[in-house]
């Protein structure tokens, strides 16, 4: 009957609509993933980055404070960096 058939379309529905969603939600959550990996990747190399300069300022015999205000480290991490 109408009825029956009415009902099942919207069950289909309903599945198809539950799919599509579930489809879309990992899409989006695989996008974040790789851009919050990227964005750390990032910033992990940029502080190695500082690091290298760190000590490569430190080797060609900059001061201290001036690597620390070159590098965006503090005087203290710089210290540690070049005593390693």
């Amino acid at each position: 009957t109408a009825d029956y058939f009415r009902e099942k379309g919207l069950e289909e529905g309903m599945r198809i609509g539950q799919e599509k969603g579930l489809e879309k939600g990992r899409e989006e959550g695989l996008e974040k993933g790789r851009e919050e990996g990227l964005e750390k990747g990032r910033e992990e190399g940029w502080a190695e980055a500082r690091k290298h300069l760190a000590r490569s300022l430190y080797g060609n015999g900059a001061a201290i404070p001036l690597i620390a205000a070159s590098t965006g480290l503090s005087q203290e991490v710089v210290g540690k960096l070049v005593e390693a």
